[in-house]
């Protein structure tokens, strides 16, 4: 790795970071096409982590206002979620998948931009819960 190259990963990692620790979301957003344009092994593994440190630290700083009831609502969605990801990558070939995750990544812009806020009831969260599974797994 070049010293421009690792710097570049040092900056876009570090702009995914602040995105993702201010608003949840952005450092495989950011920091994926720039890491994966650098070195192809940069994904998944390293961005897992990479967004795991971010997330843990989260989890550490604001433990006290956690919802536990909400989360192990939470968790119940999640075989569930790996299960139906797991199923869709055996059976849906590459090319098909990434215009299908893309095209969902839009709608779910769209409709948070919308008026859509779903309700925060045990069912909701089960199956919001099996939902980031499915989408992390996929």
């Amino acid at each position: 790795m070049t010293v421009l190259e690792f710097l570049a990963t040092f900056v876009m990692t570090s702009i995914g970071a602040l995105l993702q620790g201010s608003v949840g979301i952005g450092l495989t957003l950011v920091a994926g096409p720039a890491l994966v344009a650098i070195d192809g092994d940069f994904a998944p593994g390293p961005l897992v982590v990479g967004g795991m440190v971010v997330n843990l630290r989260h989890v550490m700083v604001e433990r006290h206002h956690a919802d536990v009831a909400g989360l192990k609502r939470l968790f119940r969605g999640i075989p569930f979620g790996i299960g139906a990801g797991l199923v869709v990558l055996t059976l849906v070939d590459e090319r098909a998948l990434a215009i299908t995750i893309g095209a969902a990544v839009i709608v779910a812009a769209l409709a948070r931009l919308g008026p859509f806020r779903p309700s925060r009831s045990p069912r909701a969260l089960t199956i919001g819960g099996g939902a980031v599974a499915f989408t992390t797994t996929t």
